[in-house]
């Protein structure tokens, strides 16, 4: 037995706790790190700032372990008041029992509160103005830690208080009692350090233990000199350790004891004098000066400390200091510099160091000798160990003490918490008698943050000893060497194996030996004959302890009694594995014996058709798979040598009576028994009639043996590609079943109008098989059996023709027939190429899992089968006769889906195939809104509905509107709206799980899917239809995902038109670049924004209204912003312009404007405006001809035409001349339009040829000759810009 670091108690709430400190928003443990925690018995307490948490515990018989789950909260008063320590202590009450538990707490300010355990405020008392550094009890006193002082507190005075406290509490029923602040009910004495620079980080103080009479005057010469005067007889005193800096380690002496006080007096003396106050004076016969006089208190008055001796190290300041057990007066420092420091109390010496243990919490535990030794009968010994847990390391690590080396190592959490007490229960009197009770001793626990756990920990008592004076530890000794000779010993060498039987005669006690059986068994390149032999060994040398101890009578002692039981299970361990070696060594072996050859199976007509059709379908496939499943072969002696450990290790072999198979991993170990027990007669290495003989060596049931020949049998490669391999295997079957029908005997055997155990539980075992296939063979095998042995003992004959073990074995090879072919296809013959990126993985298929998964599993399947085969979608709407242009590879998926539709036909309906097939498209790209070619495909599978499969579609369009649609484009709209504009890629990830450079992608994608949704609102009722293996099982199953299609409401047309509007604006702002403050707010008014991402398919209770003329007006505005943006789609490439996207945008744009009923020549005229200003004429030239109203743009018109002669004049100097010519009108005109600086459209005119000015020009001049134009200043303008555009084209 080694350390180990068992559950003690789990720690539920944390999470409640974690958010009372106020310290949720911390995701990791890490919070833990500044709580203050402490346990003693059933109480654990967590402080953290001004709050404390009371937990108590309960046993929880499921679990079986303590829990702590039972929260009391503490908020303290004053909020700037910090919790800076904490203790428990239990305090007994008659017969030495448990009454209940005080919690003390030291605060920042120097005050000490005494809590009950239910949470009641007992008693506080300020004893010193600087925080309180620690609280600690030792002894009979509670001993309370300041940096300049230290107050102790006898517990025979303090526990007789806290207990009437508690009484009047309890009788009050108040949240405070009236006495509690009165500084006479409690005495303490005072302590001060002396030396001005001391800095003291923690403390303890013993009682000094009985010296001689050289030893007292040795500290009375170091405590007051040479001179003083000194008494004859030791003086009452203690020793205080303090750690900090100057010095780093301060040994100093605290003399004189305390005298015994009436407490029990004091109290009853101040209830009386509180309750004559309250009486009237008459009454009382007192005077009223009286009733105002006041108790005199006592002051304390605070003595110095003797200095002894000291350590001094001005680069290492103390943290904190732990006392071991007070019997061995040892205690360990931690510093500043990661150091451990094991001092001696007594002698006030260093003994050992540690290093590299930054911020360590320490603790001791004592052990004790498990028995009374033998040897002069001397007394049970004891030893400490020293606990280390280093947070920065994240171990724990155990120590012998006093020099002793590390005994173990353990990883555990970082935010753990390491909690020592070395204090007993408290009573009225002294609690020394105490001290050698069972339930009352020092503890350690660990509370580890990775489990919410408290764990201790088991040490045994050999780890302290050597190899000289105790025969554990000598066989520890000898089990690392027998480690050491298995690594490197040649088990086929004699002189290794002796080697080996000689380290196993050295063991003496029975735990060990069983060390060494596990490790023996658990050596992968062990041999039998090796184990056999070390088994015969121990087993000698049981059979010789067993006659020495009946020779000799002792007393039975505790630790005897524990070697017994190990004994015992060492025994039974013994003859249960000599048992399984000769199991396996007969299993194993190859015979000379003729096996069975040339012997065929017979079957029914129906069977062998059933056959016939899978060996069928199996070579249509052939090409995909050649194989169905792996065999596990053990060819090699190496295989062989670990399948000897597995199958040991597939038992429980710790059984006196029986041998039972090990839980933990039941089904492989089903797999590695089969597999040694019929492998070899599988492989016709080994008679059938051998296999009697096995089963009655390995002494498990019937049962158990023919659930191992199961899974041994589905686990075997099935040649399908002859019919006679097939056959063969089905006879080696059948001869393998009567082997092991005969030893079940009876077990097989039933009533003609009844149900075989037996054979139920080999039915529901093929039921659960995922080898549909192999498990139809099995059934086929063991239904003939089966009804053979009924024919065999039926005596009289019945007037039933068919039984009910013949019903169920019908029923289940048809179920299975059926879901064997579904398996052949969708299972073993998926393509292993990824769709797109993605590779799906097809669930494993049993019967059980299609009856029990719903009725849509059939359909899920065969479409998740169809999405890995990477064919196209549609081709589950053509048939074989027609496919005549497709590839033979789809023509070959289009003949498995006819095959399957036989035998599915409503599952595998055409619609209903292709609604899974885009539910698992669209799955995949919700988890992964990245990947929008999922979405892409989607929406285009969408378009394959036929109008009569509408319900389907629009079913459809609704579910993935609610579950994958409308999530990101909330988040979506409100990200845009939120920053009016597409923002970069960190804020479009961190918002809504999709980069900047696809949200246009997926926007146009969410138009095109209200498209389809707003489309396939019209049509006929459709009606779910399923098989009847599927309506027989789906009772436990969720709802088929065609169900839940055909359970939606029609999607409300507004609400659908109204997100259209919406996505429109979206997909405009995303891809063009738009930056518009709010567009959602400037665009739609505030009862539509409510309107957004309602309930799809639900009615609205109230009319939207029309949008008023501002809103329309900002419309426009948004749009002819859109407009302006698509300029820069055009694309000029060489000597051509290329119009395809600006024109595609341009669609776009005016599709919006008509559902907001705009005026749409509005924007025509801004889109020809916008083309002139950037020199795009020809395209312009062809919409004016085409647009209404073109004289409302005629001066915008003018204007571009004089900002292009303006920038033409700038590079041609010589061309004033000529417009100069035109006249004052047109020169003022000209410097105007130079001179407008705030005109964006005028900004960004580009310069252009004179040939396209003069054509500008005259298209003006039409314009304004018109009869309806009335400006005639505008007229002279243009007259007199194309004469001088004339000009400048005749001077050029």
């Amino acid at each position: 037995m080694s350390c180990e670091i068992q559950i003690n108690a789990v720690v539920n709430e944390l999470q409640e706790i974690q958010k009372f400190f106020g310290l949720s928003g911390i995701t990791d443990k890490s919070w833990l790190n500044g709580v203050f925690m402490s346990i003693h018995g059933d109480i654990l307490c967590m402080a953290y700032a001004s709050k404390l948490v009371i937990l108590t515990s309960r046993f929880d018989k499921e679990t079986q372990q303590k829990i702590f789950n039972n929260l009391r909260k503490i908020q303290l008063e004053d909020e700037n008041q910090i919790i800076t320590s904490c203790i428990n202590f239990s305090i007994n009450g008659g017969s030495n029992y448990v009454d209940w538990t005080c919690i003390a707490v030291g605060l920042n300010n120097g005050i000490v509160q005494f809590y009950s355990e239910n949470g009641s405020l007992l008693y506080e008392k300020e004893l010193n103005n600087e925080e309180v550094l620690n609280i600690r009890i030792i002894g009979d006193e509670l001993t309370i830690f300041y940096k300049s002082c230290i107050i102790v507190y006898q517990m025979s005075h303090l526990v007789p208080l806290l207990k009437t406290l508690k009484e009047m509490f309890n009788k009050a029923k108040t949240t405070k009692v009236d006495l509690m602040d009165k500084d006479y009910m409690l005495m303490y004495k005072k302590w001060d350090y002396k030396g001005k620079d001391l800095l003291v980080s923690d403390a303890l103080m013993v009682a000094q233990q009985k010296n001689c009479l050289f030893d007292h005057l040795l500290s009375e010469s170091l405590e007051l000199g040479f001179t003083k005067k000194y008494k004859n007889t030791p003086s009452q005193s203690a020793t205080v350790i303090s750690t900090g800096s100057k010095p780093y380690i301060n040994f100093q002496s605290a003399r004189e004891g305390l005298k015994q006080q009436g407490v029990l007096t004091d109290v009853a003396k101040a209830v009386v004098n509180k309750i004559t106050s309250k009486l009237p004076s008459w009454l009382t016969g007192s005077q009223q000066n009286q009733s105002s006089e006041k108790s005199e208190v006592n002051e304390v008055i605070s003595e110095t400390l003797y200095p002894r001796h000291e350590i001094n190290d001005y680069q290492r300041t103390g943290c904190n200091i732990w006392m071991s057990p007070i019997q061995y007066q040892l205690c360990v420092v931690t510093d500043t510099l990661g150091r451990i420091v094991l001092m001696d109390i007594q002698k006030g010496i260093p003994i050992r160091m540690w290093k590299g243990y930054r911020e360590a919490q320490c603790g001791f535990i004592e052990i004790n000798e498990s028995k009374m030794r033998k040897e002069n009968n001397e007394a049970r010994r004891s030893g400490l160990f020293l606990i280390i847990y280093a947070p920065r390391k994240a171990i724990i690590e155990i120590w012998c003490l006093q020099k002793g080396p590390k005994v173990a190592t353990f990883q555990c959490s970082k935010h753990g918490f390491l909690m020592y007490n070395n204090h007993f229960n408290c009573n009225d009197s002294n609690s020394h008698h105490h001290h050698k009770s069972k339930h009352n001793k020092p503890s350690c626990l660990f509370f580890d943050a990775n489990d919410n756990s408290l764990k201790n920990f088991i040490i045994p008592f050999h780890c302290i000893l050597t190899e000289n004076n105790s025969k554990s530890a000598e066989d520890f000794h000898h089990l690392k060497r027998l480690k050491m000779t298995l690594k490197n010993v040649n088990l086929n060498d004699e002189e290794g194996v002796q080697g080996i039987i000689e380290i196993c005669e050295k063991l003496q006690t029975p735990e060990i030996k069983l060390k060494c059986l596990e490790l023996m068994m658990n050596f992968k390149k062990i041999k039998p004959n090796v184990l056999r032999a070390v088994i015969d060994v121990f087993q000698i040398k049981n059979n010789e302890e067993s006659v020495s101890d009946a020779m000799t009578e002792e007393e039975d002692h505790e630790g005897e009694i524990q070697d017994e039981i190990y004994r015992n299970q060492l025994i039974a361990t013994c003859d249960n594995l000599k048992i399984l070696i000769d199991c396996y060594v007969e299993a194993t072996q190859c015979s000379e014996e003729e096996c069975l050859k040339n012997q065929t199976i017979d079957l029914m007509d129906n069977e062998y058709l059933t056959v016939q059709r899978i060996i069928e379908l199996m070579n249509i496939s052939k090409k995909n798979h050649s194989t169905l499943t792996k065999n596990v072969k053990f060819e090699d002696d190496s295989e062989k040598d670990e399948t000897l450990v597995s199958f040991l290790s597939s038992f429980f072999i710790s059984n006196k009576d029986e041998i039972l198979l090990s839980p933990e991993h039941s089904e492989n170990n089903y797999d590695i028994i089969g597999s040694v027990m019929f492998s070899n007669v599988w492989k016709e290495k080994l008679p059938a009639s051998k296999l009697q003989n096995i089963f009655q060596l390995a002494k498990i049931s019937s049962e158990e043996i023919m659930k191992c020949f199961l899974h041994f049998y589905l686990k075997q490669e099935i040649d399908f590609s002859n019919e006679d391999h097939v056959l063969a295997d089905m006879t080696k079957f059948k001869y393998i079943l009567n082997e092991v029908c005969a030893f079940a005997d009876d077990k097989v055997s039933y009533a003609y109008d009844s149900i075989c155990i037996f054979w139920q539980d080999v039915r529901e075992y093929l039921l659960e098989s995922n080898n549909a296939i192999s498990g139809l063979l099995a059934a086929i095998v063991c239904k003939m059996y089966a009804l053979k042995q009924q024919e065999q003992c039926q005596d009289v004959a019945s007037f039933e023709q068919v039984s009910q073990e013949e019903c169920q074995w019908v029923l289940l090879t048809e179920k299975l027939n059926d879901v064997a072919v579904l398996s052949i296809f969708v299972r073993h013959f998926g393509s292993n190429e990824s769709h797109k990126g993605k590779t799906y993985e097809v669930l494993n298929i049993s019967l059980k899992k299609i009856l029990n998964e719903g009725k849509g599993i059939i359909s899920e399947l065969v479409a998740q089968w169809l999405i890995n085969t990477n064919m196209p979608v549609d081709l589950i709407f053509k048939s074989s006769k027609d496919a005549e242009d497709i590839e033979p590879e789809e023509k070959d998926v289009i003949k498995k889906l006819e095959i399957l539709k036989i035998h599915f036909p409503y599952s595998l309906d055409s619609a209903i195939i292709l609604s899974h097939v885009i539910w698992i498209t669209m799955t995949h790209w919700s988890k992964n809104l990245s990947e929008i070619h999922y979405l892409k495909s989607s929406i285009e599978y969408l378009k394959l509905f036929r109008e009569n499969e509408f319900h389907l579609k629009h079913g459809l369009c609704v579910m993935l509107w609610n579950g994958n649609f409308k999530i990101p484009l909330k988040a979506t709209q409100k990200l845009i709206n939120k920053t009016g504009r597409l923002p970069k890629e960190k804020l479009c990830l961190q918002n809504t799980m999709i980069p900047d450079f696809l949200m246009p992608q997926f926007l146009e994608q969410t138009l095109l899917f209200i498209d389809h949704f707003r489309n396939s609102r019209t049509f006929i009722k459709l009606e779910f239809k399923c098989e009847e293996i599927l309506q027989q099982g789906s009772s436990s199953g969720q709802a088929s995902l065609c169900e839940l299609i055909l359970q939606q409401s029609i999607g409300n047309i507004t609400l659908l038109n109204l997100h259209y509007e919406m996505v429109s604006v979206l997909e405009l702002i995303a891809f063009l670049n738009i930056k518009y403050t709010k567009p959602m707010q400037s665009l739609f008014d505030e009862m539509t924004n409510e309107t957004f991402f309602m309930d799809i398919n639900k009615p609205l209770t109230y009319s939207l209204q029309k949008s008023d003329e501002i809103r329309q007006n900002t419309r426009v505005f948004f749009l002819k912003k859109a407009i302006s943006s698509t300029i820069d789609l055009i694309v000029d490439c060489q000597q051509s312009t290329y119009f395809d996207d600006h024109n595609k945008w341009i669609e776009k744009v005016k599709k919006v404007g008509n559902l907001w009923e705009l005026d749409i020549s509005l924007l025509d005229r801004h889109h020809i405006l916008e083309l002139y200003v950037y020199g795009y004429d020809d395209l312009a030239d062809e919409l004016l001809e085409k647009v209404p109203e073109r004289e409302r743009i005629a001066k915008q018109l003018l204007d571009i035409a004089a900002k292009r002669l303006n920038l033409y004049l700038e590079s041609n100097r010589t061309g004033w001349k000529q417009v100069a010519s035109g006249g004052s009108l047109l020169t003022n005109y000209l410097e105007t339009i130079h001179a407008r600086k705030d005109d964006s459209m005028l900004d960004n005119v580009r310069p252009s040829s004179i040939e396209k000015l003069y054509n500008l020009t005259s298209k003006i001049f039409q314009i304004t000759s018109m009869k309806n134009f009335s400006d005639s200043r505008a007229l002279r303008l243009a007259g007199q810009l194309l004469d001088v555009s004339l000009l400048l084209k005749d001077a050029n």
